[in-house]
């Protein structure tokens, strides 16, 4: 996982940054999480991934701005993937939820945020507000928060 979401990503983003600064146009979009608003009980090293992705984005868009490059970090929640089923998920209350967001309209979201040049965007309310509280939150209190949703055995 961190090979897939830190070292890819950094070894993919640099030719990409100077192919598109060199044609002074285009765009990178990054694939957080919500995840990357809070500390991750039971998946930690997926969300210290995902806030690396984050960081990693935000902080890129500042860089080379000023040569026509657009950098979004797309931020989903729960989506209707086999992500939960590959990670062995499925008994957790997040993995066994029914109201996971729709793959097509994360896809939507996140190709509207690049041609809006976004810095990032957070797919769907209930996890624009699930965001704005954890980030809200001491971190201690957002982790808690968030403890019950990945826990092994919770989709009971």
């Amino acid at each position: 996982m961190i090979d897939l979401n830190v070292r890819g990503a950094v070894q993919l983003t640099k030719p990409a940054v100077h192919d598109t600064m060199a044609r002074g146009s285009g765009t990178i979009l990054f694939t957080s999480s919500i995840a990357a608003s809070m500390p991750d009980p039971f998946e930690a090293v997926y969300g210290a991934s995902k806030m690396f992705l984050r960081w990693f984005g935000e902080a890129l868009r500042s860089e080379p701005k000023d040569k026509g490059v657009g950098v979004t970090v797309l931020m989903p929640g729960p989506t209707e993937t086999d992500f939960f089923h590959r990670a062995k998920m499925i008994d957790t209350k997040i993995g066994a939820s029914n109201s996971k967001d729709d793959p097509a309209a994360v896809a939507e979201a996140a190709f509207a945020a690049l041609q809006a040049d976004s810095g990032r965007v957070v797919t769907g309310l209930k996890n624009k507000v699930m965001s704005a509280v954890t980030e809200a939150l001491p971190d201690r209190a957002a982790a808690a928060l968030h403890r019950g949703m990945p826990k092994p055995g919770s989709a009971d």
